[in-house]
């Protein structure tokens, strides 16, 4: 495998991709419902920052 070529994705990284993405949610949905309508784009984008940071950290 050469350096540029994407590694082969196993089926436990894909479930714990999912488990963390899930789990960004949850807390994104709870910090929503706490802090009111007012502050869902700024926790939408953090979530989606968060996920992509762990994502790109694993490659």
């Amino acid at each position: 495998m050469t350096p540029n070529e994407p590694s082969p994705t196993r089926p436990r990284d894909r479930v714990l991709d999912l488990v963390a993405l899930l789990s960004l949610l949850a807390i994104a949905t709870a910090v929503y419902l706490t802090a009111g309508e007012a502050a869902l784009g700024v926790v939408s984008t953090v979530a989606i920052t968060f996920y992509t940071l762990w994502r790109s950290s694993r490659r």
